[in-house]
């Protein structure tokens, strides 16, 4: 393992230097040529930077010698996974960059690792190359995941200015984060009713929840022997919002809640939101989804009286 790191004038009082992870392996090319490969591990927790005085000795090197004065970041030790029964080194296969360019394009903020708080539109994947992705310091994190770096152009949906970017999608599908979409959320409900919504089943494919033909595959660390937990919440994701089933018997998939009521307001609307964990992943691999749900004021019908 090996850092690289990039030196630059943050201020003209200090100076900071940035190291990037780098990890060294052995891979067996489709001609069966032996070669030595770098990988760049990228992400939020990929980097260190350390800041130095700018002032201090410089060696015969043209090494600066100064005591560092902060460090912002932090550092994973990293180690091949190993079966336990075989002492082999565990492989992934990974799939290949047209299905992932593909899934990148039809599925965008559902599989990339990072967001980019803009409404964007016109992607082009201008390249792409392999790394490794590192989550933030603090974050639980029991492997670096393989993953495909796009350099994508685009344009602005609000503005309509062209941008770039750098996208990160999973180059395995046991790295996806499992799908959570709400099959049949209806637009608008009486206030006081029950109302069911049903998950999509994290089990199945992603050519048979219909989100792809080229997506023969489940999202998830085990596939479809894999452990998915369904969570619903109403208002916000938060242990206090979290819904009681009021028809349990009906699967994990659904859930059965009463439509809250609402004061005299025309327009009012609630929000439901489905969590869906995969328990088997060695990271913190969930997803999320939201459906908004207007409320019909109550209509009262007025007791009539009078004479005859």
């Amino acid at each position: 393992m090996s850092a690289a790191a990039v030196a630059q004038a943050e201020t003209p009082a200090l100076l900071q230097v940035i190291y990037g992870r780098q990890l060294a392996a052995t891979v067996v090319t489709a001609a069966g040529v032996t070669q030595n490969i770098s990988f760049t591990v990228v992400g939020p927790g990929a980097k260190q930077k350390v800041y130095l005085p700018p002032t201090g000795s410089v060696n015969a090197a043209g090494v600066l010698q100064a005591d560092v004065t902060g460090v912002q970041g932090g550092w994973r030790s990293v180690s091949p996974a190993v079966n336990a029964a075989t002492g082999e080194q565990i492989m992934v296969d990974i799939l290949d960059v047209e299905t992932v360019k593909k899934l990148y394009l039809a599925l965008d903020k559902e599989v990339t690792m990072n967001s980019v708080p803009i409404n964007i539109k016109d992607r082009v994947i201008v390249s792409s190359t392999l790394a490794y992705w590192e989550n933030s310091p603090g974050s639980s994190q029991g492997e670096l995941i393989p993953t495909y770096e796009f350099d994508v152009t685009y344009t602005e949906v609000d503005t309509n200015q062209p941008g770039q970017d750098f996208f990160y999608v999973p180059a395995s599908q046991r790295y996806l984060r499992p799908v959570a979409r709400i099959l049949d959320a209806p637009t608008a409900v009486d206030q006081g009713i029950q109302v069911t919504l049903t998950a999509a089943d994290a089990t199945q494919t992603l050519k048979a929840l219909g989100l792809g033909d080229d997506f023969d595959f489940v999202a998830g660390y085990n596939g479809a022997g894999g452990t998915y937990t369904y969570e619903w919440y109403l208002g916000s994701v938060a242990p206090e919002n979290k819904i009681t089933d009021l028809n349990p018997n009906d699967g994990a998939t659904k859930v059965t809640l009463q439509a809250p009521g609402t004061a005299d307001e025309q327009n009012a609307t609630f929000e439901v939101y489905l969590v869906v964990k995969d328990t088997d992943s060695p990271n913190e691999s969930t997803a999320t989804a939201v459906a908004q749900i207007q409320v019909n004021p109550a209509i009262f019908l007025p007791a009539i009286t009078g004479n005859r």
